[in-house]
């Protein structure tokens, strides 16, 4: 009896902490709002050097980057490589926020989805 008290006892212990989901298989597309894009040369991803929004999607830990341009139906997705590194950033997280470095710091806020 006392096992089996400490065997249900265990299980909910083990199932009561808190976890986070990995985020592989996903991404997230942001609007920029305080956007200083003078850094990044967009004439090569994105016609009118207008991007809307600019995606990250995470896969086999990694980031990749897009840039995404939509004018009235017509939506084009254009991923950001860099030809001088030939793989591409790893994305590290615990269970507040999601880093990588590509040619920045990021920081995912993963509660609020602020990305600085």
């Amino acid at each position: 009896m006392i096992k089996q008290l400490f065997i249900i006892t265990l299980l909910f212990l083990v199932q009561s902490v808190p976890s986070f989901g990995n985020p592989n298989g996903k991404g997230i597309i942001c609007k920029c709002v305080f956007c200083n894009l003078t850094h990044i040369d967009i004439s090569s991803y994105v016609q009118n050097r207008t991007p809307t929004e600019i995606g990250f999607v995470f896969k086999n830990d990694t980031v990749s980057k897009y840039f995404i341009s939509k004018i009235n139906d017509d939506i084009k997705m254009i991923e950001k490589t860099n030809k001088d590194v030939k793989k591409k950033p790893k994305f590290y997280t615990d269970e507040n926020e999601i880093k990588w470095t590509s040619e920045f710091n990021y920081i995912l806020d993963r509660k609020t989805l602020d990305l600085s």
